[in-house]
């Protein structure tokens, strides 16, 4: 902060105020139990930290929007795929395979019979 520089200090910085903004800067100097002199510097200072947090709070609201964008784009991937999930048709599937496997030549059936009638036990 501004009162921790021990430097003397000589240089004049002249800020026009109004009265009333003088009168309010005076009293909240005088809450805060520095001179006007103290107050203004640390205002200084604050401000420009200020603008130092202003920098990482944007930055972050740009990650948080981005990060955002990709969550909407995945929430709606998983919807479409709810979508989807709703309209199969399981039994109309089990069916088309079935049939497709049993219209094979080269499978021997009695076989895989068999071996499945085995699995079952």
């Amino acid at each position: 902060m501004a009162t921790q520089f021990p430097e003397r200090r000589s240089s004049r910085l002249v800020v026009l105020v109004s009265a009333a903004e003088k009168l309010r800067i005076a009293a909240n100097a005088a809450a805060s139990g520095v001179s006007v002199s103290d107050y203004m510097r640390n205002a200084a200072e604050r401000y420009s930290e200020w603008n130092d947090v202003e920098t990482l709070l944007r930055d972050l609201l740009v990650q948080v929007e981005s990060g955002r964008a990709r969550f909407d784009e995945a929430w709606e991937a998983l919807e479409a795929s709810e979508r989807r999930a709703a309209a199969f048709d399981e039994e109309g599937c089990r069916d088309q395979v079935r049939g497709q496997l049993l219209a094979r030549t080269d499978l021997d059936w009695a076989a895989v019979g068999n071996l499945l009638g085995g699995i079952a036990h």
